[in-house]
């Protein structure tokens, strides 16, 4: 068998293996932050003008899905799921490429193919991804994972190729793009320095010397990115979700061990995945110090290989170096997202494909390669058996929250989004339930004082969560036709949040349908009513 024909059949099995796990999601609904792209998708579906901001690329390649498909669920998810299988693809072409270098001449042989092939399905077949792809507003995630790996196996092409300009332009190229698609991308020249640094060059000043022209290069797309950044703070602006409270720097860092910690975990034992932790920022270092042991341990040990110029050096500081913008002093309003693993996930399966190999080849020689090769197949299987499996969680807002909140009960943003799922659900009682704990929950939330300045607040904050609780709560009475019981929620909940048009909306609405149906009933107005809705209107001002 030609090694041309051997490498299409082994791209073609990765394409029909992660079409395969994700079949199952493309009838999936909309969910949770899926409208929130909807909704911000011109009508008239213009491309022109593009949108200057950090993720430019993919929202076009949003508005291209409602040009071509409109509204419908099944088109965002095939392009989404088309987008994971060309990283899988790239990450493979990656593997393959590394293991070729000069530097691996006679460590692998043949088994560097096969070796490529199982780290590519480990990680393209890992359940982590369900977040990336059956999760529609998460493709900027699996965008800029995509352009990670086909900018690092452009660079590798081009270390290997006699003509390595035109390789070394598609990097950039491509380096281009991803800083377009999610602000992580500001890791690749970093990484591609490493990589050369660790892989390529036989000396330091070679990189200097032969390369400096495509190094220069990709490190002039960190200005592009800090543009679009500034394009994305003003988008933002316009919105109104500027000024949103971040946590401390230093606690955000310390709870960031913690977080690295379960992510880890996480990749061994898929179990534990979480679509929204509601993650606590640590209050004190005795909290995370043993998680920040254990990660700043990894990072030394991480530097220290990377000077070895060993390849465990390049994987550890890939997953750091991608993490990094989320997992570091730069403090976002939510500490913990699986969909934050998606590239650093390779590091890991690809070191424990490579590792293990490794390991059996010295105490085994090589009697071991097709036991080795079953038990990696049989691994695959496993994990596409788990994200078949966690696509099916995603199948609605109900099995979703109610998977959340199975596993992080303490989570009170998820246990709002589980009763709007209930009350939707015509289970009006269980919806009651759960807002009635997250009303508890947050009972010490003093009313707003009229000093403090309006300003969003953030998502999973004692003060939002009870605010939605009790709107959340006079919904749902209305739905049971008790409009004087909602009215009385919504006058609280105004009084957590008093700047709240949307709720100053849905109670003028009650108020009406209340009208309504006294009217309906009585065929007059009685005086005594007209007063009550008139002291309700007041609360309106």
């Amino acid at each position: 068998m030609s090694t041309g024909f051997l490498l299409s059949c082994l791209c073609l099995s990765i394409v029909c293996a992660v079409a395969a796990v994700y079949a199952n999601s493309l009838r999936n609904p909309f969910i949770f932050d899926d409208g929130v792209v909807l909704s911000r998708i011109p009508r008239d579906t213009q491309l022109w003008p593009l949108p200057i901001n950090s993720r430019w690329l993919v929202d076009v390649s949003f508005r291209l899905n409602y040009l071509i498909s409109g509204a419908n669920p099944a088109g965002f998810r095939i392009v989404n799921v088309a987008i994971h299988a060309l990283a899988t693809l790239a990450l493979f072409g990656l593997v393959l490429e590394t293991a070729a270098l000069p530097r691996f001449s006679g460590c692998f042989g043949n088994s560097g193919v096969w070796l490529a092939w199982v780290s590519a399905l480990a990680w393209g077949l890992h359940p982590y991804h369900v977040q990336s792809v059956a999760y529609v507003c998460q493709r900027y995630e699996s965008a800029m994972g995509l352009s990670l790996f086909v900018c690092l196996w452009c660079f590798a092409r081009g270390a290997r190729s006699p003509r390595p300009r035109l390789w070394f332009d598609l990097s950039v190229v491509a380096a281009i793009a991803g800083m377009g698609a999610k602000e992580v991308m500001v890791a690749a020249p970093g990484l591609a320095l490493i990589y050369d640094y660790v892989f390529v060059c036989e000396t330091p000043g070679e990189i200097w010397k032969r390369r400096k022209a495509v190094h220069a290069a990709l490190a002039a797309c960190w200005a592009l990115a800090f543009v679009l950044w500034i394009g994305a703070e003003a988008e933002r602006m316009e919105r109104g979700e500027a000024g949103v409270e971040r946590p401390e720097r230093f606690a955000y860092l310390l709870t960031q061990s913690s977080v690295i910690v379960r992510y880890i975990v996480n990749a061994f034992v898929p179990g534990g995945l979480c679509f929204d932790y509601g993650w606590e920022v640590a209050s004190s270092w005795t909290e995370a110090l043993l998680p920040a042991a254990t990660v700043w341990l990894l990072v030394i040990v991480s530097v220290y290989l990377v000077f070895r110029r060993s390849a465990s050096g390049f994987l550890g500081a890939a997953f750091f170096l991608i993490l990094a913008p989320t997992s570091s002093v730069l403090p976002l309003e939510d500490p913990a997202f699986d969909h934050r693993m998606y590239a650093p996930l390779a590091s890991i399966a690809v070191g424990l494909v490579f590792g293990v190999y490794r390991m059996i080849k010295v105490v085994a020689g090589g009697r071991m390669g097709k036991v080795l090769m079953f038990v990696a197949v049989c691994m695959i299987v496993f994990l596409g058996m788990l994200t078949v499996q966690r696509n099916r969680i995603f199948s609605s807002e109900l099995s979703l929250w109610t998977d959340v909140v199975s596993k992080r009960p303490g989570n009170l943003r998820a246990r709002n989004e589980l009763a709007i799922a209930l009350s939707e659900s015509g289970r009006l009682d269980e919806a009651k339930m759960e807002l009635s704990r997250v009303l508890d929950a947050t009972a010490s939330v003093e009313p707003w004082h009229p000093d403090w300045p309006a300003k969003p607040l953030p998502a999973n904050s004692m003060r939002a969560n009870r605010f939605r609780a009790l709107a959340n709560m006079a919904v749902t009475l209305e739905r049971e036709g008790k409009f004087e019981s909602a009215l009385e929620y919504y006058t609280e909940a105004l009084r957590i949040v008093p700047f709240s048009e949307q709720v100053r909306d849905m109670m003028r609405k009650a108020l009406k349908a209340m009208e309504a149906g006294e009217r309906q009933r009585s065929g007059s107005g009685d005086g005594e009513r007209e007063k009550r809705s008139e002291s309700e209107r007041n609360a309106l001002r």
